[in-house]
């Protein structure tokens, strides 16, 4: 019987000595420190993060309410902000997306801007591989005039990029309905509405969804220029890859300019005339009055030229 006592006496001894342990590792671990980061600057949405915008802060482990909290500057630097942040606020993960998922216009001043809407179609809009965000080329395809002496003169047809690194506000259906573009699956994969990976389609499978509006933000100098040029020729788009360069083109002309040719070459001087609907209103284009030896700079390589006495 004795020693039954002091058997039990014995078992509750360890248990208060494990509660006690127990007891005292919880405590040590809701005060243990541990490290997070702030933000060192208030950003706005969109906002890039560099390394200097954030810095670490040491608080103890019961102060962390989520386990959201950033404690990785690898998964902080180089993201963007997704909403507004503040100085000395913690750097929490859903906080923050890469470039892909920001809306660039959150990062744009857009005082300047105007919107401008063009028709597309999917031969036109690269078969519907176009969204809101992306960056477009304009070029214009349109008739010119030379004179050739007296009252007559010469037409020909050329092709100019004259703006370059439009941004994409929206595109829509001919309804004015958002665009879903289903370019990258197959009539099959429509028709069931599942796609070969098994993911869920939500596109119409019977085309009433039909690409129609694009929509660019732009200037009102840009948007003065594109209205003209709708009226004085053929505007049509160019899409841009994302390590595609901004420079400088002479166009391209083919038709009678003093000989026969086909090249590159200067094709918006202070000679040409661009045909309007109405041909009593063709509009010169004014350029640089130092080109008054070669109109056209034609280039050699690409040119072909047949003397007009063949």
């Amino acid at each position: 019987m004795k020693k039954k006592k002091i058997f039990i006496i014995v078992i509750q001894i360890l248990i208060l000595i494990f509660c006690s342990v127990s007891f005292y590792s919880y405590i040590q671990s809701e005060i243990d420190p541990v490290n997070v980061y702030v933000y060192t600057r208030d950003m706005p949405t969109g906002t890039k993060v560099n390394p200097e915008d954030i810095k670490l802060v040491t608080i103890p482990r019961k102060a962390i309410l989520t386990k959201q909290l950033s404690t990785n500057s690898a998964e902080i630097v180089n993201k963007y902000v997704m909403t507004q942040v503040f100085k000395n606020s913690f750097v929490y993960t859903p906080q923050l997306n890469g470039e892909e998922g920001i809306d660039p216009f959150t990062r744009l001043d857009l005082s300047r801007l105007r919107k401008i809407t063009l028709p597309i179609s999917y031969s036109t809009g690269f078969a519907g591989e176009i969204k809101r965000g992306d960056r477009v080329d304009l070029m214009f395809v349109g008739e010119g005039k030379i004179k050739s002496g007296g009252e007559s003169s010469d037409s020909f047809t050329y092709s100019k990029i004259f703006m370059q690194d439009v941004i994409v506000y929206n595109v829509a259906t001919e309804n004015g309905f958002k665009f879903a573009n289903h370019s990258k699956y197959t009539q099959d994969e429509i028709a069931s509405g599942v796609s070969n990976s098994g993911q869920s389609i939500s596109v119409d499978a019977k085309g009433s969804g039909e690409l129609g509006i694009l929509i660019l933000a732009v200037t009102p100098e840009q948007a003065e220029e594109i209205a003209t040029r709708q009226m004085s020729g053929e505007i049509q788009l160019l899409s841009r890859f994302s390590e595609s360069e901004t420079y400088e083109t002479l166009g391209f002309v083919l038709g009678d300019y003093g000989k026969i040719f086909s090249g590159n070459a200067n094709a918006e001087t202070s000679k040409v005339m661009l045909e309007q609907k109405d041909p009593q209103k063709a509009v010169s284009v004014p350029t640089d009055n130092n080109n008054n030896n070669s109109d056209m700079q034609e280039d050699s390589s690409q040119r072909k030229i047949r003397d007009e006495d063949d």
